[in-house]
């Protein structure tokens, strides 16, 4: 991999979980060496035993071992998508040199443990290794340890495995449905993806839109975009010019629900059937909304309902990504302190917006009544695909990383639990609460995203809805440089929504725990 490979692979945020293990002699390299480079990389765990059975729960998981693992060719199966190893120290200058360090406390018993270590080693590991996970590994032979050739190594792993471990993670065309294909090539039908967000106000999804149209229209891709925001000010403006001097933006507002709802809704129709006749073999459309659960059915039935039928619809809902979620006691939210404060931080700093507009207080109200509506909401597969979602995409909207909420002061993290407690669902929060929040947001620094990672989002969205549902010719064409533009490219999470999953309550797992979410959604 270049510099530039590694350093975009590894800075990524959101990613499948992936696995490192070193295996060296117990003397090759210190212990806190390793902890100390394995926390510089953000490895959320850093262990000195694995065994080919461990779950794999966690983003990064870092384990050094000093003894040959078994690998078995059924696990390798499963270790090839997410784990890489690297062997060193076990060379013969590397033997001779432990003995050597023994001096006088050599005896029979130390000298067959190491012999036998570097014999399994060579013998056992290194072929299965080679003949099991040939792209998985890494076989170091220096003579002296190098720190640095080590922190290389371990680095240049990190970025493979991840780059791995995203291919993955694109489903694969089976041999049926490619034979499939080829019979019913003529009956093939163009395809329409239609776009939905889920998410609350301010949160980053029209500056995500922008790079999106961008990267589309480079690639000569038929695109239609629709905001509701756009839409509900257009019809505030005209109840205003026809009632001068006698509405103000709010009455305006509330007078224009019902008109701004019906014309929203024959846009999309019109953009629908629009599509139907473009004769362009891929049609996007993205509705620029914040969807809530209890609106997303409705939304999906309405397109269902009005889409064209000479064209394939797929449906993808664009998620935020985090790290952690809001959880109060057994409820739970699913967004970070850091996205919510970030999102509360800058509704409150626009100012310009066509509709969420007025003081402090009301802006940050809005923003509450969004979040206080996704309650017990999970952005997993089950929730999603039972209201009709084929994909969702999870983009991180915010720069953070698995420290970020615990280094929000306990103060300001208190008042937004207390607003969340104490308001109930759907309404705004008391003026009190929200006048003893506002000099916290006011000193807040929002985590913005660097550009440059939301355009890596946005062009792994488009090439990776176009590979999931495109067909199997064109998929097996693609495949081969889509997963190497992922890896250079992409922090986008892709799930495809129509898998199983085990059974229970899709809004309440069993397993609240969110990196185990996010372990069980990929």
């Amino acid at each position: 991999l270049t510099p530039e490979e590694i350093k975009a692979a590894v800075n990524t945020l959101s990613h499948p979980p992936v696995r490192v293990i070193l295996i060296c002699p117990e003397s090759f390299i210190s212990i806190e060496f390793l902890e100390s480079f394995a926390a510089q990389l953000r490895f959320d765990r850093v262990e000195q035993v694995w065994r080919e059975d461990y779950v794999l729960a966690d983003r990064r998981q870092f384990a050094f071992l000093h003894k040959s693992p078994v690998i078995s060719p059924e696990v390798a199966k499963t270790l090839q998508k997410n784990t890489y190893f690297i062997v060193a120290g076990f060379t013969e200058h590397d033997r001779e040199a432990a003995l050597q360090q023994l001096g006088d406390k050599t005896t029979a018993l130390k000298e067959d443990a190491i012999n036998s270590a570097h014999s399994r080693v060579h013998k056992v590991l290194t072929p299965a290794l080679e003949a099991l996970l040939p792209s998985n590994h890494t076989i170091l032979r220096m003579n002296t340890p190098d720190a640095e050739t080590l922190k290389a190594t371990i680095l240049e792993a990190l970025a493979k495995v991840i780059r791995i471990a995203q291919h993955y993670a694109i489903p694969e065309v089976s041999i049926s449905e490619k034979v499939a294909v080829v019979q019913n090539k003529n009956l093939a039908k163009p395809r329409l993806i239609v776009f939905l967000v889920m998410g609350i106000p301010a949160m980053g999804k029209t500056t995500f839109l922008k790079t999106f149209c961008k990267l589309a229209e480079e690639r000569n891709i038929w695109l239609r975009t629709l905001s509701s925001d756009d839409v509900r000010r257009e019809c505030m403006d005209e109840y205003i010019a026809k009632n001068k001097g006698k509405s103000s933006i709010d009455v305006a507002f509330e007078k224009t629900q019902k008109q701004s709802k019906a014309r929203f809704e024959e846009r999309l129709k019109a953009l629908l059937v629009e599509a139907g006749r473009s004769g362009a073999p891929y049609n996007i459309v993205f509705v620029v909304k914040n969807h809530l659960p209890n609106m997303l059915e409705p939304a999906v039935d309405l397109i269902k309902s009005q889409a064209p039928r000479n064209l394939d619809l797929k449906l993808v809902t664009i998620v935020p990504f985090v790290l952690k979620t809001i959880e109060i006691g057994p409820v739970y939210y699913p967004f970070s302190y850091s996205l919510a404060l970030t999102c509360l931080r800058r509704a409150m700093d626009r100012t310009e917006h066509q509709t969420l507009v007025g003081t402090p207080v009301k802006v940050l109200g809005v923003v509450f009544i969004f979040l206080s509506l996704f309650k017990n909401f999970r952005f997993n597969k089950t929730s999603l695909h039972k209201r009709g979602i084929d994909l969702y995409i999870q983009v991180p909207f915010t720069a953070e990383d698995k420290n970020s909420d615990e280094a929000i002061p306990g103060g300001m993290v208190n008042k937004v639990k207390k607003i969340l407690t104490s308001t109930k669902v759907g309404d705004p929060p008391t003026d009190s609460l929200l006048l003893d929040l506002i000099g916290d947001i006011s000193e807040f620094e929002p985590m913005n995203t660097d550009p440059q990672l939301l355009y890596d989002c946005a062009l792994n969205a488009i090439n990776s809805v176009l590979l999931l549902f495109d067909d199997a010719e064109t998929a097996e064409k693609n495949a081969l440089s889509l997963p190497a533009e992922l890896g250079r490219r992409g922090s986008t999470a892709l799930h495809t929504s129509s898998e199983n999953r085990p059974s229970g309550n899709p809004e309440n797992p069993t397993n609240p725990n969110p990196a185990q979410e996010q372990a069980d959604s990929i």
